[in-house]
Order: structure tokens, then sequence, then C-alpha cells
């Protein structure tokens, strides 16, 4: 009786002991408490340490989550991850814990990692599928990526420095770099300090604080000048002289404020905005030319998401209430930092679209009614928080911020050249060449055959604005006409001009005709076979275009190009594909690749030169060489039809005696006569 006796009271203590070990101390919920405090003031330095202390007395994975979501609000992602991972599996994980720790991953670059996270809950909401979209078409981010130089500005500091914007020639940004004179206080949040407005002037030189009535004790956040740089908005938290305003919850929320020029280097006193509130967020304006549309970021009533894009118009003295800019620009995330370039390109940040990671960049042509906002892409958009674009009125040149690694500082100011284009796409009849007035819609095409409708417009012209890198493809469709497109690729072309145009050409649909070959040669219709019906062709020699149109639209035929190439010569008494030659099945190859109703009839011809037999032998083995070269190059064999004539259809009516050498050359060649049916 004893030994069992002796063995419960060892069970007992044991229990008792293992009990008061999983009971957190009274150590342990005081500095908890404690922590708790500075958390929910959103003093996150000091809540992590203490949450640490703590940890040495209980440990707690709410605690743990507690800490990975201080560093992730601090946006200090390397730090957030790791604590993450430590909680992974425990029961204090919410959905919306696990969503923060996908955007954590995409943030530090686990592509992989991250959308296997958002696929879990992809259907939830929609930002969430955006995310898992973009994760699984990672390439596409990378098209764009010739199309931006891209150099750490000289100024930066080991403080924040971001969202620059343009006083005429002078850059003023946004800096925690401290300063001659009153310090400011550190900031609670994360410890760094209070954020002031610095201009370097003329672009040049060291950064200069400007005048102290703007900058406060408080936050000076990005400004947008206008009127020729004598008015000014700027982002402040809410203090105005002496009087430091707080939501209900005790938050100083950020407030637009207006300041008109009174001297040089001198501001007037700053007035706020109308639809300012201690209890919502309004800032980082931007502003038409003319003073009158203002953009703006809010988290006020009656949004989307988070933090919207706000537009307010001037209108007989006074800016009327905010319209919210809607779901074509906003998402159940955030949207912030506008910057409106020459009144027509609106740029801007999202979490909430398909992007590489935290804040993204994005633009989005204001006059284009069915585009989408366009991430930037890589190298502007990375991992990390990309934002706070500028560029200089009518230039491609200007900045943007960004927190990426191997900056200086924290948030890093960059120097940006964009190359774009405008690019005009012309319906036309491609006989007369007149415009068509008919439908015209524009896809961008990404890898893997991804493509998204960018523009659609009736009429006879269409004109768009693309990144360099970008591939196209415009189709056009007119009542009468044959419906056809042409593509657009933007990645060699130079990046000195700034406008591409082409042509997009339509059939007129008649019966009956449906074969043709035009050569071309130095603006003349050299020669033109024309089937007029099943076996016969009607051959045209030296005529001038007009004529030629003239003629075919007398007896109502078509010619119907779509495509026009040179002849394929060839060296005397050989049949190999010359380099030239190459060049001119190369652009075959790619007109049949778009075009997959087209077939192709090769006709070989040679010179006058040897016996009739031999020239046909030699004919043939031309036409064999062409054929396998397209072949060769990914074009089916059933699409490609050969026929030789040796020296039995010349190209000029000169004889084996009087031929000059490059009458010769014009004789010794592949026609290319394309068919449609």
């Amino acid at each position: 009786m004893k030994k069992y006796t002796g063995l419960a009271l060892i069970l007992f203590l044991s229990i008792m002991a293992w009990s008061q070990q999983k009971r957190p101390s009274k150590a342990f919920l005081r500095l908890k408490d404690r922590a708790d405090f500075f958390y929910q003031n959103y003093n996150f330095p000091k809540a992590i340490r203490i949450y640490n202390e703590a940890l040495k007395e209980y440990d707690s994975d709410s605690i743990k989550l507690r800490i990975a979501d201080s560093y992730r609000r601090m946006n200090q992602t390397l730090d957030a991850e790791k604590w993450y991972k430590q909680v992974l599996g425990s029961n204090v994980l919410t959905e919306t814990n696990m969503l923060n720790y996908g955007q954590i991953l995409s943030a530090n670059g686990k592509y992989d990692s991250a959308a296997a996270v958002f696929e879990k809950y992809e259907h939830h909401q929609d930002w969430i599928d955006k995310q898992a979209k973009a994760l699984r078409d990672i390439e596409r981010f990378y098209v764009n990526k010739v199309a931006f130089d891209i150099v750490e500005s000289y100024f930066n500091s080991e403080e924040k420095d971001f969202s620059p914007a343009y006083l005429n020639d002078d850059l003023v940004f946004v800096s925690g770099r401290k300063s001659a004179g009153l310090m400011k206080p550190e900031y609670k949040w994360d410890g760094s300090n209070f954020l002031d407005l610095f201009v370097v002037k003329g672009g040049e030189g060291s950064p200069e604080k400007i005048q102290r009535k703007i900058n406060s004790r408080m936050h000076e956040g990005p400004p947008v000048y206008y009127a020729q740089g004598e008015r000014m908005i700027f982002t402040r938290n809410n203090y105005l002289a002496s009087d430091a305003g707080a939501s209900e919850e005790g938050v100083n929320m950020l407030k637009l404020y207006f300041s008109k020029a009174t001297g040089e280097k001198r501001w007037g006193k700053p007035k706020e905005f109308l639809y300012n509130s201690n209890n919502y967020s309004t800032g980082h304006p931007a502003i038409t030319a003319d003073g009158n549309t203002l953009y703006f970021a809010s988290d006020m009533p009656g949004g989307i998401g988070g933090v919207d894009l706000w537009k307010s118009e001037y209108q007989n003295g006074q800016w009327q209430a905010p319209e919210n800019l809607g779901p074509r620009f906003n998402t159940s995330k955030d949207e912030m930092f506008p910057f409106l370039h020459d009144d027509s390109l609106l740029y801007y940040s999202s979490n909430g679209l398909e992007g590489l990671g935290g804040l993204d960049l994005f633009r989005l042509d204001l006059s284009n009614k069915v585009g989408k906002p366009r991430n930037l892409g890589f190298p502007v958009n990375t991992n990390a928080d990309d934002f706070g674009i500028t560029l200089k009125r009518g230039k491609s040149h200007g900045y943007f911020s960004s927190n990426r690694e191997g900056g200086t500082g924290n948030d890093d100011i960059y120097d940006v050249t964009i190359y774009d284009y405008f690019i005009r796409v012309n319906l036309i009849d491609s006989l007369t060449r007149e415009p068509l007035s008919g439908n015209i819609k524009i896809n961008e095409i990404f890898p893997p055959d991804i493509a998204e409708l960018v523009q659609e417009k009736t009429g006879n012209t269409i004109v768009f604005r693309a990144l360099k890198g970008s591939s196209f493809k415009a189709a056009g469709a007119a009542q009468g006409y044959v419906p056809d497109s042409v593509s657009i690729a933007t990645k060699k072309q130079p990046t000195d001009i700034l406008w591409l145009v082409y042509d997009l050409p339509l059939l007129r649909e008649i019966a009956g005709i449906a074969d043709f070959l035009v050569v071309k040669n130095n603006g003349l219709i050299s020669q033109v076979f024309y089937r007029k019906d099943s076996s016969s062709y009607q051959l045209y020699e030296g005529i001038e275009l007009e004529k030629l149109k003239e003629n075919f639209i007398k007896d109502q035929y078509m010619i119907g190009e779509t495509l026009v190439l040179e002849n394929i010569f060839y060296d005397f008494d050989k049949y190999n594909i010359r380099e030239d030659a190459a060049a001119g099945l190369n652009e075959l190859v790619a007109f049949m690749e778009v075009n997959m109703d087209a077939k192709v009839d090769l006709a070989s011809h040679t010179d006058v030169r040897g016996s009739l037999g031999y020239n046909d032998r030699l004919a043939k083995r031309r036409a064999k060489s062409a054929m396998h070269y397209l072949i060769k190059n990914g074009i089916d064999k059933s699409r490609i039809k050969t026929s030789d004539f040796g020296e039995t259809r010349t190209f000029n009516s000169c004889d084996e005696k009087d031929c000059s050498e490059a009458n010769h050359q014009e004789n010794r060649r592949i026609s290319i006569k394309l068919i449609f049916r």
C-alpha cells in the first residue's frame, strides 16, 4: 500500500509542477500588458523589446505573432518572416495572419512559397486572386526591363528619402535626415526621425531644408507644385500652429495643406483642404496643370478598400466634394502616391493589384476608357515597396522611391529614364490606301500567351502609349472588308524616337479572286501576276501603282495585298539561300506565323544562260531550297507550294547576249505569291 501511495504522490507532484510550468507567471502578464500598451499605441520598437522579455518568462505563440505583426507594420519583412515561421501550424494564426504572411514572403522575393499561401485562399477576396495570378505569371513583369535606365540618386541619406516632386528646375523631396536647428522628436512607430521637406536646387548640390513655416514638428509628406511653381499642396500630420489634433482613436491623421509663394524661398501660411478630417487621412496630392483637378489618397468613408484614390474639382472658387475614382483604379487594399504626368498618365502605387510584392508602381492613361492599370514591371518594381514617382513635364526623365535592397538608407530615391512610344495604327483600304472607318482593337501580348485588351476604338486610327519591350496585336474590322491584324513589337525599336506608325490594310470582300503577287521596286509595281480565272494569270510590267489601281478598279478586281516582299535572289548557277534572301524569307515566316490562313506559292526562275533542261532542274532545286528554309523555320509543309518556270518567265526581255549582269541577277529569283482561300 505504501508503494502505491508513494507512486501516486510522485505523479501528483509531477502534474502540479507541469501545471505550474505551463501557467503564465505574474511577471509575464505584467510585461505582456505593458507591451500591449505600446503595440496598441503604434510604438512597435518598444513593444517588440518588451514582448521579447515576456517570452523569457513564458513561451507564447500569441506573443510571437504580435512580434511578427510589429515587424510587418514597420516594414521589416525579413524579421517578420522569421517570427511568422515560429508560429506556423499553431491555432493562433487566422486567415488574415496567413495572408499577411503570404505578402511578407512575396516582399522577400519568395514567390513560390507566397503563391502556395495565396492559392489556399484564392477565391476568398479579389486581391488574393490577383496576387496568386501574378505569382503564377511572374515572367510578365520582366517584359519591359529594356524600358528603364535606373541609378540611385546621389543625395540619399541613411534615413528615409522619398516622394520627390519638381518645383520648376528644383527637386523637393521628403526626408527623415537630421538637419541644423532644433531636432525633431523621434517617431515612435518605428523609431525613425520625423519627416521634413528638403530641396535640391537645380537638381544639383546638397539638399537644403525648406522654410520653417512649411516644416513643422510633425511629419511633412509628399508635395506637388503648380501655377509655374507659385502654389503648392503638401501632406502633413494633423498639425497646424500649436494644435496637434488626433482621431477618436488617438491617431494623428494626414491632412492636405495649400500654400502660396510670397517671395523667393518663402511660402505663406498653410491653409487646410476643405475635406480634411480628424477621423481619416487625406494626403499624397497630384494636380492638373490648370490647378482645377486634384487627385489624392484617402481612407475617408465611402471608399472601396483601405486607402483609395479620390479626386476633387475646383469650381466657383471652391473645391467640390471628393469623388472616388472607382474600381478601375482602386482595390480592396491600398492605392496611394498618385502622380499626374502631362495631364494624361496617372501613376500610382498599389498592393492590391498584380505585382512583385509590397507596393508596386502602376500607370493608367486617363483618356483610355477600357485600359487597365499597367504594372511598370522590373526594374522599377521589385519585391520591395516602389512608389512616389515624378517626371519632368513633357520629358521621360524623373525620380521614384523604393526601399529595395542595396540602397543607402531605409527609403531611397532613384533617378529613372523611361523609354516608351506613342503608337498609331491606321485602318486603310489595302488597294486605295485610303482611310477606313471601322473598329480597331489593341491587345498587349505577354508570355506565355497572355493577351490583355489595351484599347478599342471605332474610327480610322487609334493612338496608345506603350513601354519599350511590349508586344501587341492590332486587329481591324470594317463593313465590307475581311478582318485582319498586324503585329507590333517595340523591343528593338530605337530609343530616340517617340512615334511608331503602322498601317492596318483590309481586303475588300469580293467574290472570285484570291491569288496575287506584287513585286515592288523603287516605288513602281514592276511585276504583277493576277489570277483572272482558274488557269491564267494576267501580267503587268513596269506599271505605276496608280495606273494599276485604275485597271483593277475598272475591271472590278482587287490586288488585296497585305504584304509586299522583294524577290529572293540567287547567285549564278547556285541554289543555296543567300544572306539577303534569308532576310526576305524571315519576313515571310513572320507574316505566315501571324496570318495562319495564308498559303504561299514559291515560283522559281533562272536567267537565260544554260539549256532549258538545265535551267528547269536548277529552278526546281531553288524552289526546294526556299521551301526547306520555311519548313525549318516552323511553317507547315501543307501551306507551301512550289512552281518552277526556269527561264520561261524572265523579269526582263533581254536575251543572253544583251543582258547585263544586273539583268541576269533580276532573273535569278524566287517570286512569292500569297494565297488566301
